[in-house]
């Protein structure tokens, strides 16, 4: 039957999981490894990158970013400025906005944040609130908000692999790099299918022709990698996506609407027996 291969189409992007299902084929873990305890966080990983891509580009328009800097005293415990940004995220979200957060170090080993926001917010009053939390003196560098300029690159400037994804010795407890505030858990999927790697090429091949068509260069996919990603989601994709999983026999998974799932969760329930008591 050969690897098994895994089409998920978002609203923006498509992503092909190669060597999927049950019976995949993976590297052994060593005895050493699978003894050893888990080390210290000193950067973002692969994975984590590509899954920050995948939130902030499937995740809607983002037509606002600020920036959060802690000024010439930064705190070098991780949980410190976690404390600190998950306050400035909740008054946000009372205000009524979503918030997709990037931590990053700059050359002289600081912390800060990038913030991206879907509704527009008043910088003076960010900026007051961002000075109260951190307790220091009231500078303009100390955040900033402004309209993003570019967005079909905001998704990779906020996974990219530079030097301010690497943390810096003096500080610990980093934990994560990414994260999001008033936004769903799960991306939304509008189709998936799973087959075998052969009947599931044609698919493969039609995301990677839309992507050169797109982006006018080619596209190179070895093959190997496991999983790749394709700039070319959206609802007519997945139409055409589920035409040729038809015809060449794949399993398609259409998603659960949030409208079918609310309605089966509003069902009433039975009703419980009623026990007569005799007098």
């Amino acid at each position: 039957m050969g690897r098994l291969t895994r089409v998920v189409v978002y609203p923006r992007d498509i992503r092909v999981f190669r060597n999927f299902g049950p019976e995949a084929i993976r590297r052994p873990r060593t005895k050493a490894q699978q003894e050893a305890k888990r080390g210290a966080i000193t950067r973002l990983s692969n994975k984590s990158r590509f899954d920050a891509f995948l939130h902030v580009s499937n995740s809607g328009e983002w037509p606002f970013m600020a920036t959060v800097n802690f000024g010439s005293v930064a705190p070098t415990d991780g949980k410190e400025v976690k404390r600190c940004l998950d306050r400035l995220l909740t008054w946000l979200v009372r205000r009524g906005n979503s918030i997709f957060w990037r931590l990053e170090f700059t050359i002289s080993c600081r912390p800060h944040f990038h913030l991206l926001l879907k509704h527009a917010a008043n910088e003076t009053s960010m900026r007051v609130k961002w000075v109260s939390i951190l307790g220091v003196p009231a500078t303009r560098n100390l955040l900033k908000l402004e309209t993003v300029r570019k967005p079909e690159s905001l998704a990779g400037y906020l996974s990219k692999p530079d030097y301010q994804a690497w943390v810096p010795e003096e500080f610990k407890n980093v934990g994560r790099f990414w994260g999001y505030r008033g936004l769903e858990s799960k991306l939304k999927i509008l189709l998936a299918v799973n087959g075998p790697e052969a009947a599931a090429a044609p698919i493969v091949r039609a995301a990677k022709k839309v992507r050169e068509r797109k982006s006018g260069r080619k596209v190179s996919d070895d093959g190997v990698t496991g999983k790749k990603l394709y700039k070319c989601g959206g609802e007519a994709m997945a139409i055409h996506v589920k035409q040729l999983a038809a015809e060449h026999g794949l399993e398609i998974e259409e998603p659960e609407s949030r409208q079918t799932a609310t309605k089966r969760n509003r069902k009433k329930k039975k009703p419980a027996a009623t026990v007569l008591k005799g007098r």
